[in-house]
């Protein structure tokens, strides 16, 4: 924006340029007006900061200057306010009403100071010269007499400008255009070779009249179909209805009767297919895959036949001599009396007292009935002092059973000497036994995590 933007009437969205005084309340101009705040409202809006701000004109003038944007003069009504924050003066208040075409009417009387003739509203004008130079008279009266140099020149531009136009549409075809004789010639005379234009109706030409039509089968549709068999030799891209298939299964076997058919066959075999149906009734996917299955070597199935003949034959012997030695009771086999009595020495058992007194020293295998007595023993401890042991959940409150607890001497918890799981009420059965003493308590229990060891004091 510039000074140039000043001019005696505003015009709508152009910027604009207003010269303005800053008065006191005496009508004094204003120096150096300090917090200068200029607004503009267009037709009767809100006021809003200008997007410049006022200048004082140098140097101290009081006077005042403002550039208005074209989109602030951008309205019929373009209110101006110029405020100050030095003391004693005035808000500046500035009316503008941009000019736009049709605003201003003008009734013209006089040309050069000489009173115009009108026709109809408009000026009759006698021209006498161009640019100084006499006018020359005209052929016809009111046309002016003109002469174009450079006539060629003037020809070319004028064409150009034509073709130079992105469409060019003929609104008229009432018209006939015959071609020369020539020009038609030259249509037909063109070589295929220069018809290359892709979707061009001549490119169709080449591409697909490339054989003389003497050269096709003269034969019509009606001789076509009056071939008594047609066979279909490429079959791709067929496809059969909903409607053929079903028809196809929904066929009655009283119908196939046609030997070596498919259908015939089917029909034949009906049996054998109803057995074959009876014994699909999983999926094959269940069974075992060949790849898993390895057929067994012949020379050891002979030997293990072997093998077992010699062992049954042996086992057969031992087992035909317990015949006497065994009588019927009832539903069940007992030993008769004169076999327990033949029994050697200790063979028969011994009696519940005997059995009872055992020591339990001889009898630990693993996994014996001794050696679970045993463990369930040792499990108990051996101390003086029953001690009773309950475990709860976080809360301190709530028992918690099924809880694997192990009572041992040392911080590692690694000498266990007694052990046990918690009940329902949460007391750890059995009962372990311990002797006074500081005990570190370890407990277990899965999808439960516990701050071990647990210290306890046993008195």
């Amino acid at each position: 924006m510039a000074a140039t933007d000043a001019r005696p009437i505003p015009r709508r969205n152009v910027a604009y340029r207003v010269t303005f005084p800053i008065l006191d309340a005496d009508g004094d101009l204003v120096t150096g007006a300090a917090g200068l705040d200029s607004e503009v409202s267009k037709d009767a809006g809100t006021f809003a900061d200008c997007t410049n701000e006022a200048t004082e004109i140098a140097t101290s003038s009081g006077m005042y200057y403002l550039d208005l944007t074209a989109t602030e003069m951008d309205a019929d009504t373009v209110a101006v306010i110029v405020k100050t924050s030095t003391t004693g003066a005035k808000t500046t208040p500035i009316v503008l009403y941009p000019e736009e075409v049709g605003d201003i009417r003008v009734d013209v009387e006089q040309y050069g100071g000489t009173a115009g003739t009108f026709s109809g509203g408009r000026p009759e004008v006698n021209a006498t010269h161009w640019r100084g130079t006499a006018l020359a008279a005209p052929a016809t009266a009111g046309v002016p007499k003109v002469a174009i140099e450079a006539a060629g020149d003037f020809a070319q531009v004028a064409a150009d400008k034509a073709w130079a136009s992105a469409t060019r549409t003929l609104t008229g075809f009432s018209f006939a255009v015959d071609l020369s004789a020539a020009a038609v010639s030259a249509i037909w005379d063109k070589l295929t070779s220069g018809i290359t234009t892709a979707n061009s109706i001549g490119k169709l030409l080449v591409d697909n009249i490339n054989a003389t039509i003497s050269s096709r089968s003269t034969h019509t549709a009606a001789d076509v179909w009056a071939v008594a068999t047609r066979a279909l030799t490429d079959k791709s891209g067929f496809d059969l209805s909903g409607a053929g298939i079903q028809a196809i299964w929904d066929r009655a076997t009283s119908l196939l009767t046609t030997s070596g058919s498919i259908g015939k066959l089917l029909v034949d075999r009906g049996a054998d297919i109803a057995t074959i149906l009876t014994r699909t009734d999983v999926a094959t996917s269940t069974r075992l895959a060949s790849a898993s299955y390895t057929a067994p070597d012949n020379a050891t199935i002979t030997a293990i036949a072997g093998y077992v003949d010699t062992e049954v034959a042996a086992i057969k012997t031992n087992t035909d001599k317990l015949g006497t030695a065994m009588e019927l009771d009832g539903a069940v086999y007992r030993f008769t009396t004169n076999a327990l009595e033949q029994a050697p020495t200790g063979g028969g058992g011994g009696s519940a007292a005997a059995i009872w007194d055992e020591p339990i020293a001889g009898h630990l295998t693993p996994g014996s009935t001794g050696a679970k007595l045993n463990a369930a023993a040792a499990a108990a401890g051996s101390g003086s002092i029953s001690y009773t042991y309950t475990v709860f959940q976080p809360d301190d409150t709530t028992p918690l059973a099924d809880v694997d607890v192990a009572f041992c001497t040392d911080l590692a918890m690694t000498n266990v000497v007694a052990n046990g799981k918690s009940d329902s009420f949460g007391v750890v059965q059995p009962k372990p036994n311990l002797d006074p003493g500081t005990y570190y308590i370890k407990r277990q229990k899965s999808g439960w995590n516990f701050a071990d060891p647990d210290v306890e004091l046993v008195s």
